[in-house]
């Protein structure tokens, strides 16, 4: 029979069955020869699904399989939406979570390609358990056990999530007042081009070597004694240098 989406991912008491594909009454689409490695997935596909509790990451490899290499098309189907739906009932969400579960929770090769083996520590969980604990990492996964209810699972996840947005929503926080003190404290670019001048007198240069002619002339009329006389000041000088506005620099 056919099951929805929910009924066909979780686990029941009751076993779903589903017609094998005949593969002599393929729609007129395919094509008129069946590769040999579609047929074995096909095939391997048509007993799995009569026990889904049982065979769950091997349904998921298969799937991924015919999808990965569009081995539906052989069949006729132009998409595998379609390959799932007419042939197992499946929903597009209940097929990828077959999929999805069987990636994340088997074993791999020394290649790192999937295999339809499930890892030992996940052998006591359920399917719908395994769905449930899909966008967890590792180490929030290390906190469920096989005695976890679904309903559990789902409602630790979400307090999960939460902390994992107040600490984000922290660190954005932090952030955007770092940015505003790094734009209060950052140097200004002018302040660090230290003058010629500067680094000469600083060298111990005298006022003469230092300063070039014009500049001479223009300072050299208030230090007169002439001149500090007239006004009755005693005239200092300090050379300020002005740049033009940052934006433009």
């Amino acid at each position: 029979m056919t099951t929805n989406a929910e009924n066909t991912i979780a686990t029941s008491a009751e076993t779903p069955v589903f017609p094998a594909i005949n593969l002599s009454d393929v729609p007129q689409e395919s094509t008129d020869v069946l590769s040999k490695e579609a047929t074995e997935h096909v095939k391997a596909l048509d007993i799995l699904v009569k026990d889904l509790a049982r065979n769950f990451v091997k349904i998921g490899f298969e799937l991924n399989a015919i999808n990965s290499n569009k081995y539906y098309k052989e069949l006729g189907f132009k998409t595998f939406d379609d390959f799932v739906k007419v042939q197992y009932g499946f929903s597009r969400s209940s097929a990828y979570n077959f999929i999805n579960v069987a990636l994340k929770y088997c074993v791999r090769d020394d290649n790192q390609n999937p295999t339809n083996l499930l890892k030992k520590e996940y052998l006591k969980f359920s399917c719908s358990q395994l769905v449930a604990m899909l966008h967890m990492n590792d180490d929030e996964i290390i906190k469920i056990d096989p005695k976890t209810s679904v309903k559990e699972i789902k409602k630790l996840e979400k307090e999960m999530n939460a902390v994992k947005q107040s600490a984000d929503d922290e660190d954005g926080g932090e952030d955007e007042e770092n940015k505003i003190e790094s734009k209060k404290t950052k140097p200004n670019l002018r302040d660090t081009i230290i003058p010629v001048v500067r680094i000469n007198m600083a060298k111990g240069m005298t006022w003469d070597e230092a300063v070039t002619e014009a500049t001479k002339r223009v300072c050299e009329t208030y230090l007169s004694p002439e001149r500090r006389e007239k006004d009755g000041k005693n005239y200092q000088i300090e050379i300020n240098i002005i740049y033009p506005d940052e934006s433009v620099v």
